[in-house]
């Protein structure tokens, strides 16, 4: 072989490895816990933990979302989040945030991680720091930070 296929194929070769160990990375850093609304329009991961409190994504909305400030990302108005000792806001998003389908949180159910609640509710999905008070609730045609 010449020295030009060789480093093309060494090229290929890493690029394939570099690949398949970046999925497993990918896969791990969903936080301790995900799940979905009965529609499954709403997902949300849900950590007690670390950096990560609670977050959720509507799929599918039609609220009309704040302006992007410096995010140019197509995912924008569609997540919010909700970190240890902070406010919600809307996180700037390139992608989904958890892939459905996942387990479903019925209607009137909640499910906490350290002091984050989340419930699921007709109206949307409500998630709450018990520490600081602070919550979003998320839905189709609407949202609020409080």
């Amino acid at each position: 072989m010449n020295t030009s296929k060789i480093a093309k194929l060494t090229l290929i070769t890493t690029a394939t490895i570099a690949a398949t160990i970046a999925v497993p990375a990918t896969a791990h850093a969903v936080p301790d816990d995900s799940f979905q609304s009965p529609s499954g329009n709403i997902v949300c991961i849900l950590a007690g933990n670390g950096e990560y409190g609670a977050a959720c994504q509507v799929q599918q909305h039609t609220y009309a979302v704040p302006p992007p400030g410096e995010c140019h990302l197509g995912g924008w108005g569609s997540q919010i989040d909700l970190r240890p000792g902070k406010p919600p806001q809307f996180e700037c998003v390139g992608g989904v945030l958890a892939v459905p389908p996942m387990p479903t949180l019925d209607y009137g159910q909640t499910r906490s991680a350290g002091p984050f609640t989340c419930e699921s509710e007709p109206l949307g999905m409500t998630c709450t720091d018990g520490s600081t008070g602070h919550f979003f609730r998320i839905a189709r045609e609407s949202y609020q930070l409080g």
